[in-house]
Order: C-alpha cells, then structure tokens, then sequence
C-alpha cells in the first residue's frame, strides 16, 4: 500500500516497488526521488509490505519467503532528487526480513517480524540491531503498532505478543484470542481494534 511520507511542510506519496521505491508529488504526479535496492534474485522474491517513514527516514521492505527467508530492507534519508540510491542510504539489512507485515517505526527504533515470528529492533538511523528474538509460532502476516511504550505483535492463529518498546524488548505478555487475524490492528483513543475474518474485537484499558 502506498504511503505519505511527511517532512517540514513537504507531503510525498510513496510506492514501493519490485525492485525499488519512488517518491513522488502529492499534487502533481512528478518523480520526485527513485532509489533501487529492493530486487531479490529469486523466483519468490516479493513486495508486500508497505514504506514506513519516521524522523525523515523511509523503510522500505521486500521479501522471498520460498528461498530461505532472505530479503531486504533498507533505510533511505528522504529528502533528495533523482536517483538517490548511493547518495541516501543510511542502512542495509539482508536477513530475518518481513513478508507481509509493515514494520513499525517508534522513538528511534524499527520493529520487524518475519512470517515465521521471527522479531527484531534495530535503531532506525544506523541500523544497529538491539534485540532479536523467537516469538509464539506463526506465520505473521498482520503489520505492526504501537503505542504507550509497546509493540503489538499479532499471528494469524490470534497471539498476540505485548512487547515492551526498549532496548531488552521484554515480552510484557502474550494474549490468545479466537480466530483467524490477517488484518493489521488500529489504535484509537486508548482502544486497540482486532479483525478476525467473523469478528471486530475491541479492548481497552
């Protein structure tokens, strides 16, 4: 899906790509910035989940879920013109990538999980990875929130891991609800919403 990415008074449409993402002008359509990086040299190689920016940072994603799991992401500083795939990239990261789920942006770190539950947070101007870990089985398909210093992690099969935003990544909790989650939580005013394919769950507090 694609997303805006906001910095200063200057409002861009994101897109990513098979290979790449591109940037363009809300009200016109123009090309603003392209940057390769994305392509995967594999038969599975696919994009699915959407960029994510935060604090001027764009994160892109692209996986291959048949050969091994190994896909990219990549960290581009989004101000710029042209092709800006050397001049901007701030990181790179070739392994334990996200299939379908968005990863997260929160207070200067990006959280992912791969389909098979594999969780990681790394700093979102180096890079630098601050903890990884197994969570429950999955896959995970479902994009990321949070909010209130925690991460929210939710399988198909409804376990949801409480993660807590910090360097540790302490699991807080682990919470099983019935059904089948493909789609990604939403926040609101102190709620958070889960979609099961026969129900809408909400929980507060």
């Amino acid at each position: 899906t694609p997303t805006i990415f906001q910095q200063g008074q200057q409002s861009s449409l994101l897109v990513s790509g098979s290979d790449h993402i591109t940037a363009y002008e809300l009200k016109t359509g123009k090309q603003i910035w392209i940057s390769s990086g994305l392509a995967i040299d594999s038969p599975y190689g696919r994009i699915i989940a959407s960029p994510v920016s935060a604090e001027g940072v764009v994160i892109a994603t692209s996986a291959n879920p048949g050969g091994g799991g190994l896909g990219h992401v990549i960290a581009i500083r989004g101000k710029g013109q042209g092709d800006i795939t050397q001049s901007h990239r701030l990181w790179k990261m070739a392994k334990t990538t996200p299939d379908s789920s968005t990863p997260v942006c929160y207070q200067g770190k990006v959280y992912l999980v791969t389909d098979k539950g594999i969780a990681s947070c790394v700093d979102l101007k180096t890079g630098a990875l601050q903890w990884q870990k197994r969570l429950p089985q999955g896959p995970y398909h479902a994009s990321l929130v949070a909010g209130d210093q925690q991460v929210y992690f939710l399988s198909i099969d409804g376990t949801c891991s409480v993660v807590a935003a910090s360097k540790s990544g302490k699991i807080l909790s682990t919470n099983k609800l019935e059904g089948t989650f493909y789609a990604s939580p939403a926040v609101s005013g102190g709620t958070i919403y889960l979609r099961a394919y026969q129900r809408l769950i909400a929980i507060g507090g």
